[in-house]
């Protein structure tokens, strides 16, 4: 009972971390509408192993990282550049024609869903907290590494199920709108570089405050 708990836990809070627009569903949607559902399935795999990692590693030293808050603030700056970067990338993405999809190189997009996901850098606070409340609740035992991989199982699993709902989704509005698929890549460009601003004012916001 107690492994069931956990896991499902693991899939509920995923899935609910998912469901906002971030840099990893955008990234799914943009790779089921360009490449196809079969190239996006590995940028969800590339991502939900991230999200495995950070769920285990945040569960395990949350006490380390809450008394070192300038981990965090490592990778917020480090994201700033790299979001640029991502948001370049995909405005010089030339126009995908349908005839590409079947070539596109897959590993390329377990690489993308590996970076993105890695970019995200809410994640490690989204699951000290989780983690932390359902543990003062006694609702799961981080005290033993069984425990802690059974909930990142479940956080591995519930990122899969939810991001292949946006894959889908993407397809759907792709079947919809027939040129989508010429202005998704620099949609997704531009939302990059909207993120690297808000990371910026962010930035400034708290250095003055």
């Amino acid at each position: 009972m107690s492994i069931l708990i956990h896991v499902l836990l693991g899939i509920v809070l995923s899935i609910l971390g998912s469901i906002p627009f971030g840099t990893i569903n955008v990234t799914v949607i943009e790779s089921a509408i360009s490449h196809g559902f079969r190239t996006a399935l590995w940028v969800i795999f590339g991502a939900a192993l991230i999200e495995f990692i950070q769920a285990a590693v945040a569960l395990k030293f949350s006490g380390f990282i809450t008394q070192h808050p300038l981990t965090e603030q490592i990778l917020f700056w480090v994201s700033i550049p790299i979001f640029i970067g991502l948001g370049i990338f995909y405005l010089r993405q030339k126009k995908t024609e349908e005839k590409d999809v079947h070539g596109y190189d897959r590993s390329r997009g377990f690489l993308k869903g590996v970076i993105v996901s890695s970019l995200n850098v809410l994640a490690i606070p989204y699951w000290i907290f989780y983690g932390t409340y359902l543990t003062t609740i006694k609702l799961i035992d981080t005290g033993y590494n069984s425990n802690i991989l059974y909930f990142s199982f479940g956080v591995f699993t519930g990122t899969v199920l939810i991001l292949m709902i946006f894959a889908k989704l993407g397809l759907y509005a792709k079947a919809k709108f027939n040129k989508l698929t010429h202005y998704i890549a620099p949609a997704v460009g531009y939302f990059f570089f909207l993120l690297a601003l808000i990371q910026i004012v962010r930035g400034v916001i708290r250095f003055y405050a």
